[in-house]
């Protein structure tokens, strides 16, 4: 891979995201409703950047978040893709429950080869955060990571 940051130890190998991870949710995924209706919501004030493992929710009634938001599931990693947000380290995991988030978010989900907490260490890391933070794009104040940026790191 182009993308070899350091040596790898023996019998490692260097993959995409895409060979170990899914960004986004399977088509006609819907999150867990309640029985008031409500799904849980995170928004970009909810991510926990100190660890990544303390986030937050709120329950919003589906009928105003099916539509406009990103979905997530269950053990996914939400990694904040506008700026100052990837910059300051909105990165998390969510293992408790699924739902809706803010649309300044990539959902990553790990496929069954990768543990949800390493695919967060790997992405709250400084040297992959350079990276993303490097190949953003947009006007200033504004910018974001492109997916295939995400799709190819």
């Amino acid at each position: 891979m182009s993308q070899d940051l350091y040596d790898l130890p023996e019998g490692w190998e260097w993959k995409s995201i895409l060979d170990v991870a899914k960004i986004g949710v399977a088509k006609g995924f819907i999150p867990s409703i309640n029985e008031s209706g409500q799904v849980a919501f995170i928004g970009m004030s909810d991510i926990d950047e100190y660890t990544g493992l303390n986030s937050s929710h709120v329950m919003r009634d589906y009928s105003e978040v099916k539509t406009g938001y990103t979905k997530f599931q269950k053990n996914s990693v939400l990694v904040a893709k506008i700026t100052p947000c990837t910059e300051n380290n909105k990165t998390a995991l969510i293992d408790s429950v699924d739902g809706f988030a803010t649309t300044e978010v990539f959902p990553v989900h790990p496929s069954s080869m990768l543990s949800p907490k390493y695919l967060l260490y790997f992405f709250r890391s400084q040297s992959i955060r350079e990276v993303l933070i490097s190949k953003m794009e947009g006007a200033t104040g504004r910018q974001r990571v492109p997916l295939k940026v995400m799709q190819n790191i």
